[in-house]
């Protein structure tokens, strides 16, 4: 049977009740190709959580992450709904933040756009406490590194890692680099992030900026990055720079 947008729940439904694996497979496939249909239906609303849980992990980064978003916030506010109509004294906010947080977890949905963070998410900012509001926005946000040498020649990047918020913080702190070379750092003794990094080494990038295996934040070519960095920041130079004199690292 070939699945459609027509029979698509009515094989969910089989495929979970009979513990059909390779259906399922085929389901979560098919899923991504036609996500902006398969919310449209009232039948998405009405899913049971294990089964929005189990689809919704299987994704990968969806270029339609906002859909995604949007579209479990309202299967959440449907949840909640038919549970304050048999209990009138449940707060509906807190009731959809509860549904919401069981399934939100197995949402991988990468970055998205700062336009919708401000237009939808941030008016539904009941959903997070303030800390995991800032760190959505943040991560969602483009946070660049300049780089300016004592010939005000600049080299920029944009972060790109887990714990922004730190790396914000320790790029703050930092003063006079250290030259060696193709290398060059600021002494920031930070231990190695425990959670992967979001970039691996490219030779067509030509600098990054990374932690070295002593801590210290660096600008490292592309030639002198070793296994144990940990990269922060694709960076890219004016031409003739060249870390003359004092440079100074600075966030915007």
């Amino acid at each position: 049977m070939e699945i459609n947008l027509n029979n698509v729940y009515q094989i969910i439904d089989v495929a979970d009740k009979y513990f059909m694996t390779q259906v399922k497979r085929s389901i979560h496939a098919f899923i991504p190709n036609n996500l902006s249909d398969f919310v449209q239906s009232e039948h998405f609303l009405n899913l049971d959580k294990s089964i929005l849980k189990e689809i919704v992990e299987s994704f990968p980064i969806l270029s339609e992450k906002e859909v995604l978003f949007e579209a479990v916030y309202k299967w959440a506010e449907n949840q909640a709904i038919k549970k304050q109509r048999l209990d009138e004294t449940l707060n509906l906010n807190e009731t959809i933040k509860e549904e919401f947080s069981h399934v939100f977890p197995f949402v991988r949905i990468g970055k998205m756009d700062l336009d919708f963070i401000v237009k939808f998410v941030w008016q539904k900012s009941f959903l997070f406490s303030d800390e995991e509001l800032k760190k959505l926005i943040l991560d969602q946000s483009k946070v660049h590194v300049i780089i300016i040498d004592g010939d005000t020649k600049v080299m920029k990047g944009v972060l790109q890692c887990p714990d922004m918020e730190k790396v914000i913080d320790v790029i703050r702190e930092q003063t006079f680099c250290v030259s060696r070379s193709l290398y060059y750092y600021w002494d920031a003794k930070q231990p190695k992030p425990s959670t992967p990094s979001k970039l691996n080494k490219d030779e067509s990038i030509e600098w990054y900026l990374l932690y070295d295996k002593n801590g210290n934040l660096a600008i490292k070519h592309c030639d002198e990055v070793l296994d144990d960095d940990y990269l922060l920041a694709e960076m890219f130079a004016d031409q003739d720079f060249g870390f003359h004199g004092v440079c100074k690292i600075q966030i915007v």
